[in-house]
């Protein structure tokens, strides 16, 4: 039998949810990868696939019969220690205990306490399973390695792990995982691969094509009250022949969503790959049992949040449901997007704009003055430009603040720079009609800070309050925030995406200048930070304007949050 046979005749899965036994008609997009695994003139197999699919089942195929047919030293890596731990004691053990073949071969005696140490003696070979660290991918000459979410592994661990095999003649390297980042170590492996989609025959016109998101359509529907009708919108989802001269439309029905993931065959994109190196990859849409409307309902949900200047739910949509790898902008800022149909002078002395809720002051501080920007926003995420410009001294700033009608608390000074000196002036700008102190921010590199809400743990870009004291004593607090995060978001305003970010048509060249003189680019692969252009031009503009999106953010005018990993 090949190991797709044995799988189903001797693989028993006591938790699955959908089938006590492995099935691989449940799963046909996992027939291919697993006779990839078991022949010998493949070195590496790469799958990127979504979350939910089979991806730790095909697993729970494989190993018990790599213990009983093709034994030798077998290293299984995971996320962490603990999630290896967990997957063996509520799956894995359970299943090779059931297991005909495998449970004669399983260790008693001192071997048998192993199970809880990451390592299992059988009598004819050694498994070890623990998390994706140095400790466990070195000093172990393996034959079968086997990574599991290989995308959130820190950089250098798939190639300590890919070492384990010492050139073996009959070696295997198996990665899989949802999809990462553009030039991450996961989607490297994916791209240096012969790659292969899970494609579909259409029933009527007999054309094979691969799952794509844009062939499944459906309404947009919304109620009297502006807000989508979701159950009216699911009775519209369908899937789409890509034949242009077919166009079959296939309601969402389990009956029909099966019926096509069962005509799946892997098609290779004859890309230009690394001998002995095959990945495979399909979507959310080829695995019958997730609803399309299911999947409408997530990606409505991620564009309205995108459109709101929080880009997570898209980017994990992306890489858990797409299984792909997300693709950060990379481009020159520019003003193209911005709107300009007013004049500064108009709000010379704090004039209120129509749609106005919140006006933020934000300062960049330098040796002996400042740069200074103070724009207006709505709830519904619009801003307007009221000001910007350069200020010689702090009470040139207090005079500015009472000019422009802006309250204590929303003016935001960055602290980067002679921090001792800005703690101390933004206490001293409190007076008797407001009591407030101007707010501290550092900006620094980060991807964002976890923060628990309720029972739930969401990803911001700012930091809780910070707490510190001067050299004389002095208390102050401030907030530190995410560069990468926070000139995403401008970056998008700036470029049209979300509500209007307005500019008056009578904005300084100065402003021009430094608005457009920062670049994103890839420093190390799959990490990213924004540069100058050109060094002699300052950006300290800019910087303000960086942090009126953070202003916005804690006030909550824009919809951040998202849930983190460890949800």
């Amino acid at each position: 039998m090949d190991v797709v046979e044995w799988a189903c005749e001797y693989v028993k899965l006591p938790q699955s949810a959908r089938s006590p036994n492995f099935d691989i008609d449940a799963t046909p997009w996992l027939r291919e990868p697993m006779l990839w695994i078991a022949d010998d003139e493949n070195k590496e197999i790469v799958v990127m696939a979504p979350v939910g699919s089979g991806k730790t089942t095909m697993l729970e195929g494989i190993l018990p019969w790599i213990i009983a047919e093709e034994p030798g030293p077998t290293l299984i890596t995971m996320q962490t220690d603990d999630d290896a731990r967990a997957w063996v004691d509520t799956r894995f053990h359970p299943s090779l205990k059931s297991n005909d073949k495998v449970a004669p071969l399983l260790p008693s005696g001192k071997q048998r306490g192993n199970f809880r140490k990451g390592e299992i003696l059988f009598p004819h070979m050694p498994l070890h399973i623990g998390g994706a660290n140095l400790a466990n991918l070195q000093s172990k000459s393996i034959r079968w390695v086997y990574g599991d979410e290989v995308w959130i592994w820190k950089d250098g661990m798939l190639e300590e792990a890919r070492r384990r095999t010492h050139d073996r003649w009959n070696s295997r390297v198996v990665l899989v995982s949802q999809g990462g980042s553009e030039g991450d170590q996961f989607d490297g492996a994916f791209q240096d691969a012969d790659i292969h989609d899970f494609c579909f025959e259409c029933p009527k016109c007999k054309q094979r094509q691969s799952y794509q998101w844009k062939q499944v359509k459906y309404d947009k529907i919304k109620t009297e009250a502006d807000e989508w009708d979701w159950e009216a919108i699911s009775s519209t989802v369908q899937y789409e022949c890509a034949n242009e001269e077919c166009k079959e439309l296939f309601n969402d029905r389990a009956e029909v969503r099966r019926k096509l993931s069962m005509s799946g065959k892997y098609i290779s994109r004859n890309n230009n790959a690394k001998p002995g190196r095959k990945a495979a990859t399909y979507p959310a849409m080829a695995v019958w049992w997730i609803n399309w409307s299911k999947l409408v309902h997530e990606w409505i949900t991620a564009q309205d949040a995108f459109k709101k200047m929080n880009p997570a739910p898209l980017r994990q949509f992306i890489q858990k449901r797409l299984a792909q790898s997300w693709v950060e902008p990379n481009e020159a800022v520019s003003l193209k997007g911005a709107t300009d149909a007013y004049r500064l002078k108009e709000y010379f002395n704090g004039e209120k704009w129509e749609e106005e809720n919140f006006r933020f002051m934000c300062c960049d501080v330098q040796q002996d003055h400042f740069w200074v920007v103070i724009r207006a926003w709505s709830l519904e995420g619009k801003s307007r430009l009221l000001y910007e410009g350069k200020i010689d001294e702090w009470e040139g700033l207090r005079m500015l603040r009472d000019r422009m009608k802006v309250p204590n608390r929303c003016v935001f000074v960055d602290r980067g720079y002679r921090p001792e000196m800005v703690a101390m002036e933004c206490r001293k700008s409190q007076t008797p009609n407001d009591p407030n102190p101007w707010n501290c921010l550092l900006g620094e590199e980060s991807n964002g800070y976890a923060t628990k809400v309720g029972k739930r743990r969401v990803l911001k870009p700012y930091s809780s309050i910070q707490r510190a004291n001067t050299t004389a004593g002095f208390y102050y607090k401030y907030c530190k925030f995410s560069n990468l995060l926070a000139k995403d978001t401008l970056t998008a305003l700036m470029r049209g995406d979300g509500a209007d970010w307005q500019i008056a048509v009578d904005h300084s060249a100065e402003y021009k200048k430094q608005m457009q003189n920062e670049r994103k680019r890839e420093i190390s692969p799959g990490k990213w930070r924004y540069e100058v252009v050109k060094k002699h031009h300052g950006n300290h503009l800019w910087d303000c304007e960086v942090m009126q999106t953070i202003a916005a953010s804690i006030y909550k005018v824009f919809a951040h949050d998202s849930h983190t990993e460890a949800d």
